[in-house]
């Protein structure tokens, strides 16, 4: 074997060693994402859970959003999100009111 053969194995084995563990990761990646919605629901769609709103938040089978104040919001109405769903981890969060 010449020098540049070995060299050339080498870098061959090295890429190897990287783009296995690669693809591999993404594909399961890709699979994961399969079961998630594709695409997210907009403010005031059904929600059943937080993972299908664009807002991030389903509150009373609504999708929500954070909000500082009236302004921010379409319906709105921007409440302390712990008093209005008595959830203490919601504690300092504001969302637009469904």
């Amino acid at each position: 074997m010449t020098k540049d053969t070995k060299r050339n194995a080498i870098i061959f084995a090295v890429f190897l060693a990287v783009a296995i563990p690669f693809f591999i990761w993404l594909k399961k990646d890709t699979e994961e994402d399969m079961d998630r919605p594709h695409k997210r629901k907009g403010w005031g769609a059904s929600c059943t859970g937080n993972n299908e709103c664009d807002g991030r938040y389903c509150m009373d089978g609504r999708c929500t959003q954070t909000c500082s104040k009236d302004a921010n919001c379409p319906s709105g109405t921007c409440v302390e999100a712990e008093a209005r769903y008595g959830d203490k981890r919601l504690t300092g969060i504001k969302l637009c009111s469904p």
